[in-house]
């Protein structure tokens, strides 16, 4: 990951995390977990948890508070649909945070894969599933979408780990500092025109900037 990329990152989860009363380092520790059934339960609990803070905010009224955290994740009455209701969320933070939810209800639900890995799982997708999830991730520009498409979406279970992380992360500075958010995804957009350019014809053009994020991970 790029520095100016990871500061901004670090710049909103810590806004973010200071409301919702996370550690330090928390988010950004999570791509460290070694087990993707953890990183998935965890990350799944930290977005009910900034979800519901949202909520009880928008409505300002903390009394609500043991209500709303008995209400469902998503579905008619749930706190996804609520959050788009009230403002709190807009239609591509939710596709994102429902593509978290999509994998956590397949993978981590079952406790036979509390061993096994994503890549693993993403690999096991077909090609309409897979991508259902990019679209709902949201980081493929059509060209890039096409592009996968074509290619039979190499990598997809390399990069589901980073990608689920860092399209939820996006997600939830929404609700930290819409202008960051906004700001970040604007970068990412930059990012993805600047790389095609400067390679080298022997050289395998990244997909979208998640792409370029987890070939930068992979080199630290």
């Amino acid at each position: 990951m790029t520095l100016e990329i990871n500061a901004q990152v670090e710049d909103l989860i810590a806004e973010l995390g200071t409301e919702i009363g996370l550690r330090p380092g928390f988010y950004e520790g999570l791509l460290k977990e070694q087990s993707d059934w953890a990183f998935l339960v965890h990350l799944q609990v930290v977005v009910e948890a900034a979800i519901t803070d949202a909520l009880v905010k928008a409505l300002n009224k903390d009394r609500v508070f043991e209500h709303i955290s008995r209400l469902n994740f998503d579905g008619r009455a749930g706190k996804l649909v609520l959050a788009q209701n009230l403002g709190v969320l807009d239609s591509s933070s939710i596709n994102a945070l429902r593509a978290l939810s999509a994998c956590r209800n397949s993978f981590a639900h079952r406790i036979s894969n509390i061993g096994a890995t994503l890549e693993a799982f993403g690999e096991s997708l077909d090609a309409t599933n897979k991508l259902a999830l990019a679209r709902k991730m949201g980081f493929l520009e059509p060209d890039d979408e096409r592009a996968e498409r074509a290619a039979g979406f190499p990598g997809f279970g390399a990069k589901l780990r980073q990608r689920l992380w860092f399209s939820t992360a996006c997600a939830l500075a929404s609700l930290a500092n819409a202008q960051l958010r906004t700001e970040l995804v604007q970068l990412r957009r930059q990012q993805v025109r600047a790389e095609r350019p400067s390679l080298g014809p022997s050289q395998e053009s990244p997909r979208s900037l998640l792409d370029f994020v987890a070939k930068n991970a992979e080199k630290k």
